[in-house]
């Protein structure tokens, strides 16, 4: 029994929503690396300053600490986006389940309607009505 070309379409299209909720799961992962990243570069400026008491150094260590806030803040909005769309993803790759379970159970149904009908003629004709 071959395929009908809707389900064969469907079945590319729901391999394609799980590639693309895929990469969108690893952006999200790499954002969130990091951001750990960025806060492990803080605590080691902060750990830095509590061992150093000059004024020239703090200075630069403050403005460091602001731009690193700035890069993380940026980042965390970002993962949010990130993880907005891998949410979007996953529904989409839901969707399209759905629509394929769909439209198999409708190829099952016309096939098996096809069987009855030919089994009906057969019987009609008088011949054998366990060959289709």
């Amino acid at each position: 029994m071959r395929k009908p070309k809707t389900i064969a379409r469907a079945e590319r299209l729901m391999d394609l929503q799980g590639q693309m909720r895929r990469a969108a799961e690893w952006d999200l992962a790499e954002t969130r690396r990091r951001i750990a990243a960025l806060e492990a570069g803080q605590a080691e400026l902060l750990a830095a300053l509590s061992d150093q008491a000059g004024g020239l150094f703090l200075e630069a260590a403050a403005r460091r600490l602001r731009g690193l806030a700035g890069e993380a803040a940026d980042l965390g909005r970002t993962a949010e986006r990130q993880a907005e769309a891998v949410r979007e993803q996953a529904l989409a790759q839901k969707r399209s389940e759905r629509r394929l379970a769909r439209l198999g159970a409708e190829h099952r149904r016309e096939e098996e309607r096809r069987d009855l009908l030919a089994r009906l003629d057969a019987l009609a004709a008088g011949g054998d009505a366990s060959l289709p």
